[in-house]
C-alpha cells in the first residue's frame, strides 16, 4: 500500500471506534489507522501496559513504528509524566497527517489531559529533530520510510504500529526485524498488535523470544518479543 499526501487528503476518513475515540479508516475501510474496537484501549494494552510500563522509574528510549494519529505518543507522554519516568521517543512516519485531519481527534479530551501540551505539542514539533516537551519526554520524529531507517543504538522498548502485515509485508520483514534487534538493549522488548504466523517467525528468526499474550478487545492475541 502506498499513498501520499493528497492520498490522505482525500481518501482517509476520522471514525468513530467502539471506546468513543477516533481511528482513520482507508479507502472506506480496508485498512485502520487504530482498531475500531477501540483506539484508545488497544493503544493502552498492546503499547503502554503490556510495552511501557514494566520500566517505570527508569530511563527508558521508545522506537516506535508509524507515528500516525500520535496517540501512542500522547498516551507515553502521559505515562511518563504520571510516572516520572524520562522516555526518550523516537517514531518514525513515512507520511505524516495534514494537520486539518489531525484536528480532529479528541484523544486527550477523552482521558483529561491538557491538549496543547499533551497533543499538539507532539504534532508541531519539528520533523528530524529532537526536542525536550517535558524533563520527562523528549520526542524525535524522523520523516523516513523504515526500510531505509537503521535506528539508534540502546533502545528499550519498540512500540511496532505499522500497518497490517498483508498490507505493508515488507515492514513485517525478517531484515527490517533484525537491524532493529541489534540496536536493543539486553532485556529490551518489541511489542505489536499483529500475531501473524509469518511475523512470529521473522521475529524468532532475528533472535528475539516471542511471547503471545492476549490481545485487547477483537483480538485474541498480540505480540511481545524480548531481546
Amino acid at each position: 500500500m502506498e499513498f501520499d499526501s493528497e492520498y490522505l487528503q482525500e481518501r482517509v476518513h476520522v471514525v468513530e471506534t467502539t471506546d468513543g475515540s477516533q481511528t482513520l479508516s482507508i479507502d472506506g475501510g480496508i485498512e485502520h489507522y487504530h482498531s475500531i474496537n477501540g483506539a484508545i484501549a488497544e493503544a493502552l494494552h498492546v503499547y503502554i501496559d503490556a510495552g511501557l510500563a514494566p520500566f517505570a522509574g527508569r530511563e527508558v528510549n521508545v522506537f516506535e513504528v508509524g507515528f500516525g494519529t500520535g496517540l501512542n505518543a500522547m498516551l507515553a507522554y502521559q505515562f511518563a509524566v504520571c510516572n516520572a519516568t524520562k522516555v526518550n521517543y523516537t517514531s518514525v512516519e513515512r507520511y505524516p497527517l495534514p494537520l486539518n485531519i489531525v484536528e480532529k481527534f479528541t484523544y486527550p479530551e477523552q482521558v483529561e489531559l491538557d491538549r496543547e501540551k499533551y497533543f499538539n505539542a507532539l504534532h508541531s514539533a519539528p520533523w528530524n529533530s529532537k526536542v525536550e516537551l517535558d524533563p520527562c519526554f523528549t520526542l524525535q520524529k524522523v520523516e523516513v520510510d523504515l526500510v531505509e531507517y537503521s535506528p539508534s543504538a540502546e533502545i528499550d522498548v519498540v512500540f511496532f504500529d505499522a500497518f497490517a502485515p498483508d498490507l505493508q509485508p515488507q515492514l513485517w520483514s525478517l531484515q527490517v526485524f533484525e537491524r532493529i534487534y541489534k540496536t536493543m538493549n539486553a532485556g529490551g522488548v518489541l511489542v505489536t498488535y499483529s500475531s501473524k504466523g509469518f511475523v512470529k517467525n521473522n521475529l524468532r528468526e532475528s533472535g528475539f523470544n516471542v511471547k503471545r499474550l492476549p490481545g485487547p478487545k477483537g483480538k485474541r492475541h498480540m505480540i511481545l518479543a524480548q531481546k
